[in-house]
Formats: structure tokens, sequence, C-alpha cells
């Protein structure tokens, strides 16, 4: 009986496998030809942490007129929800972003996903991005800036 079900079960794993490779192209599957990079630039007064509870939970130090990358994508040439690092989280979740004080002790700004303000730069809006493409073959690249300002924070 144990055998039975062994061959059941390789022969639906090979049908499995071989849908796969006739459904999609596997060479993209391992190297996807969209590379998308966000990155975030401190334009404050001093040093701030952002912590990100998207693409795992993560605290990253941006010195004071620096940029850091916090988020890098590869991405499909079919996937159609875009390259904005937003439009590939799930529509339902409510993620955020804050921005501490370099000693960690004070909470400056914090953005949420569906916050409604239209009026204040937000970080969850694409708009308030600055967007870069560019084609090195084989690889199309999506840069994405983000540029907390002192006023930002001061809010």
């Amino acid at each position: 009986m144990a055998s039975k079900y062994k061959i059941i079960s390789i022969a639906i794993l090979l049908i499995g496998c071989i849908g796969l490779f006739y459904s999609c192209d596997p060479i993209e599957l391992l190297d996807p030809p969209h590379k998308a990079y966000s990155y975030v630039i401190n334009n404050t007064q001093d040093d701030i942490i952002l912590e990100k509870d998207f693409f795992g939970t993560s605290s990253i130090i941006i010195k004071k007129d620096s940029i850091k990358k916090i988020i890098f994508l590869e991405i499909g040439k079919d996937d159609t929800s875009g390259y904005f690092f937003a439009s590939q989280i799930f529509e339902d979740d409510n993620f955020s972003v804050s921005v501490y004080s370099k000693d960690r002790n004070v909470l400056l700004k914090t953005w949420n996903r569906y916050y409604t303000d239209t009026t204040q730069k937000q970080f969850f809006r694409e708009s308030d991005w600055i967007k870069k493409e560019y084609e090195k073959t084989p690889y199309i690249f999506h840069e994405y800036t983000f540029t907390i300002n002192q006023e930002d924070i001061n809010k």
C-alpha cells in the first residue's frame, strides 16, 4: 500500500513540475528582468532611525544628508501589479513606517499605508517618490527615492 501512494505522489509531483516549466519561463523565475530599488534620503538636521514593518520588520539608521537602500525587489515581466514597493504588498495589509530620533527616544513621524490626508507627503503614495527608470540589458531598473525633510518630521 505504501508504495502505491509513493508512486501516485511522484506522478503528481512530476506533472506539477512539467506544468510549471511549460506555463512560465524558468529562467525568469531564477533571474526576473525587472529590478526595483527603493531609497530614502535623510535631508534633516540629524541622524534618524527608519523603522518599517513590511517585507520584514527592520530598523535602518540613516545619517543626515545621506541615502539608504531600504527595499530591493525582483519582479517578473508578467507581474502587472507595478514596480513601486507598496503595490507589491497585499491590499488588505495596513503597514507603517516610523521615523525616530537617532537615540530612539523620540518618535518624529509615522506614515500609515491608508493615511488619508492628501495635503501632506505620504510614504506609501507613489507620486511622493522620485522615479527613475533605465535599462541595462537584460534588465530594466526601477528606482524610487523618498526624501525626508525637516518639515516632514516637524508636523
